[in-house]
């Protein structure tokens, strides 16, 4: 609850005041470096996940309702990009957290947001970039094959759910 009210105070102090100006990248780096913080300090999944999406928010990655997939501005080269970039990190964090034993238990909450990060922005690629798709094509088929390959050493039948969707979608787009 003291995650979300900083946000929300951080983002009335901007709009209202512009205590940052017109940066509006300052107005979200603060609080998303708090959160962060407060999230390792106080060992709390619910803040982290509001530090991760601040940081997708800050990259320029930003959620809309109204236009598929839900993405307001990844049909753009640098968003796609910088979504794909990202969803790597947080598959790379999940792994360096688990390897370094630094909150261990962290490292699923980064590989569920990079992975869905990462497909997103493969499958939004794939038909952005269309008929130049293939590089992005082979980037989600390893992806896949990589999420296929932690599901069976894992026997995680998430992990297999969502290598195998995901996959089904990129196909499903190229072919039709």
């Amino acid at each position: 609850l003291g995650g979300l009210t900083m946000v929300i105070f951080m983002g009335y102090l901007q709009y209202q005041y512009h205590v940052f100006g017109n940066s509006w990248n300052l107005a979200g780096f603060i609080p998303m470096v708090l959160l962060f913080i407060t999230a390792y300090y106080f060992d709390q999944l619910g803040v982290l996940s509001l530090a991760i999406l601040n940081l997708a928010a800050w990259l320029g990655i930003i959620i809309n309702r109204v236009k598929w997939p839900f993405l307001w501005n990844l049909d753009e080269n640098y968003t796609i990009y910088t979504a794909i970039l990202l969803g790597i990190f947080l598959v790379g964090m999940s792994y360096f957290s688990r390897q370094t034993n630094l909150k261990s238990h962290f490292s699923k909450l980064y590989h569920q947001f990079g992975t869905h990060i990462f497909f997103i922005s493969c499958i939004t690629s794939i038909v952005h970039f269309n008929p130049q798709y293939w590089p992005w094509f082979f980037l989600l088929l390893a992806g896949s094959v990589s999420h296929l390959i932690k599901a069976f050493k894992e026997s995680s039948f998430y992990y297999l759910v969502v290598a195998i969707l995901y996959l089904y979608i990129g196909i499903s787009i190229i072919v039709a």
